[in-house]
């Protein structure tokens, strides 16, 4: 039935008909009670508890849609953290501490790693969506869902019910009031693991963790490497 205006006369309207493969249709549904509780299991493991589920049913819709990462800019990747440590360092101290990142700076990060010939190819991998910027989920979805996981942990030492009100020197004297620092202000790599064994992270998460969050790329690549409170203001 066609739908009249306020005259009476029909409404022109275009109709789509979308046509699928019975199979397809058949494994969507089957595979979708599947996907519900794989979402509900990665949300329950991050402690989103008073949260909304959506963001992180988009991630893990994201990460089993998005095509496989291709070798040229897995070996990219490699070469970013062999140069600055870690992917999160070259992000910090080539692009400081903005959200995202446009084609022009990541250009400029690809011309110092002598390989800006090959920049167009892979930003158009990493900005899959066209939006013409890029984020550091895009830039090491790894590594930022370790710091989310280790943020959501932190945050749960206190008791802060606006993020506006949270305080990087607070949680910083809550995470290390068991330990002695042989440093006031910063962790080492030692103490960091000891202090993160306590929120139930294993070594080599607590590892990635300490040289991501650590600017100057790590224990391994700048030592000796440390974590301070400014590492932690950023992480929140």
């Amino acid at each position: 039935e066609v739908e009249p205006d306020d005259d009476g006369d029909p409404i022109p309207h275009v109709c789509e008909i979308r046509l699928e493969d019975h199979y397809f249709y058949r494994a969507q549904q089957l595979a979708s009670p599947h996907l519900h509780e794989l979402c509900r299991t990665v949300y329950d493991h991050f402690d989103s508890a008073g949260h909304s589920p959506l963001p992180m049913e988009y991630l893990v819709h994201r990460v089993l849609e998005t095509p496989r990462e291709s070798h040229n800019l897995r070996v990219f990747k490699r070469h970013l953290a062999r140069h600055y440590g870690s992917a999160v360092g070259a992000w910090r101290q080539n692009f400081g501490n903005v959200r995202l990142v446009t084609f022009s700076k990541f250009r400029d990060l690809c011309r110092d790693l002598k390989c800006r010939e090959h920049a167009t190819e892979y930003w158009q991998e990493l900005d899959a969506g066209r939006a013409g910027c890029i984020s550091l989920f895009e830039f090491d979805p790894e590594s930022v869902t370790a710091l989310a996981k280790f943020r959501s942990r932190l945050l749960s030492l206190v008791d802060v019910p606006d993020d506006d009100d949270l305080d990087a020197e607070t949680l910083w004297e809550r995470l290390t009031f068991t330990l002695h620092l042989e440093r006031p202000g910063r962790m080492v790599i030692g103490e960091f693991r000891a202090v993160t064994k306590g929120l139930d992270f294993a070594c080599d998460q607590a590892t990635q963790l300490f040289n991501s969050l650590d600017p100057a790329g790590g224990h391994a690549h700048n030592p000796p490497a440390h974590v301070s409170i400014s590492d932690i203001d950023w992480l929140l």
